[in-house]
């Protein structure tokens, strides 16, 4: 009655009081809505926080942090960077990085496993089925992490390892760590700036399909990039 009363003194009108007086009176008579007590009781419906509070991280929180050192990783590339990497917030572009992994990847592809991605025409003919030579590497996927920015001129250096070899897949971890300008060689407690993961399957030239097993050269190469001590205590975090 108290509220109702609080209602009164604040209409001015008599008729507006009626009305008022009604919808009051109508509200308080009317039961709360049962469907409106399930959704608030019933655990299906529990907050959005609440249903996934209990799920562990995801891969990429637990894996992609910053605390990665160029020592973590066996093969190193120098990069350049270009006037044409920086965008207009004066910073590395994001996408200007994948540049960056690729080459790494592919140089030590090339240098270290048999893959030769130029051949045409007889000379890719010619190549054995069952050598490196015969196949290609496709990106299927990918994504970055970004901990610092880069821009130009600086150089960059990408440390590549193996974080999981299939039968005709590898998945990458490629750190890029910015180089100081005056010395080649990386502090040995810098971090990388950009961590990115990206996965190939090897394929055949000719027909795109998946090659299983790879070649034993190729697998061999990409085994020396595999570093256990990571690979470790990344299966310790999930």
């Amino acid at each position: 009655m108290y509220a109702r009363r609080g209602i009164f003194r604040a209409v001015a009108s008599p008729a507006r009081r009626s009305i008022v007086s009604s919808a009051a009176v109508s509200e308080a008579r009317s039961p709360p809505s049962t469907s409106f007590a399930r959704r608030t009781t019933t655990p299906k419906e529990a907050p959005h926080e609440e249903r996934f509070s209990s799920r562990p991280r995801s891969f990429a929180s637990a894996t992609m942090s910053s605390d990665r050192r160029s020592f973590d990783y066996p093969f190193h590339l120098d990069v350049q960077t270009r006037w044409s990497d920086n965008d207009q917030y004066g910073h590395m572009n994001n996408s200007a990085y994948y540049y960056v992994s690729d080459s790494a990847i592919n140089a030590y592809l090339v240098q270290s496993c048999g893959i030769k991605p130029f051949l045409e025409g007889d000379a890719a003919n010619n190549v054995r089925a069952d050598s490196a030579a015969s196949l290609i590497g496709l990106i299927v996927s990918s994504s970055a992490t970004y901990h610092a920015p880069t821009s130009f001129p600086s150089k960059l250096r990408a440390g590549v390892r193996v974080l999981h070899l299939g039968n005709s897949s590898c998945q990458y971890e490629v750190g890029i760590f910015s180089l100081p300008s005056a010395a080649s060689a990386l502090p040995q407690d810098a971090q990388a700036a950009v961590l990115i993961r990206a996965t190939h399957v090897f394929v055949a030239r000719d027909s795109r399909r998946p090659v299983k097993p790879m070649p034993e050269e190729l697998r061999q190469g990409l085994l020396k990039l595999k570093s256990e001590r990571w690979a470790e205590q990344q299966t310790a975090k999930l």
